[in-house]
């Protein structure tokens, strides 16, 4: 998916508007962790795949110049849904399934919400990616040419 000029941030700001309002609430309002952790599992897959959606920035991003890739900024950067997805899923899986029965001896069947929650999380990355931060302008419709049999 490559986002517009307009809209390169958006997953980006969305993320950090999350973070603010959680570290807000969490330290002025009431515990958030205690409250629901897998609420924080679930903000944790939806952030999580949001930002590693900009780890498909290509290598060649890093092999230009300054300026060239200024240019190629305001042409559109590149994010996917998709790369931050497989990430986080490997990364919750890993934590949940092997990470977590080591350190803390919590077997996954205990603890299979989390792995739910960051799932759950996952899926809203997906629902806002396909509604939300498309660019539009790329979807508008030839005119089909009819032709005579």
């Amino acid at each position: 998916m490559l986002f517009t000029t307009r809209s390169t941030h958006a997953p980006f700001l969305l993320c950090l508007g999350i973070f603010i309002t959680f570290w807000l609430v969490q330290f002025f309002a009431f515990n958030i962790i205690v409250w629901s952790y897998n609420f924080c599992h679930f903000l944790y897959g939806l952030c999580a795949a949001l930002l590693a959606g900009y780890v498909t920035v290509p290598t060649r991003f890093f092999k230009r110049s300054l300026q060239e890739n200024v240019h190629a900024l305001k042409a559109g950067m590149p994010w996917s849904p998709w790369g931050g997805l497989i990430i986080v899923l490997f990364l919750s899986a890993y934590n949940e399934m092997i990470v977590d029965p080591r350190e803390n001896g919590i077997p996954f069947t205990s603890a299979y919400q989390n792995f739910v929650a960051d799932m759950l999380g996952l899926s809203l990355c997906l629902v806002l990616s396909h509604f939300a931060f498309r660019d539009r302008s790329v979807l508008v419709h030839q005119p089909v040419q009819h032709t005579k049999a």
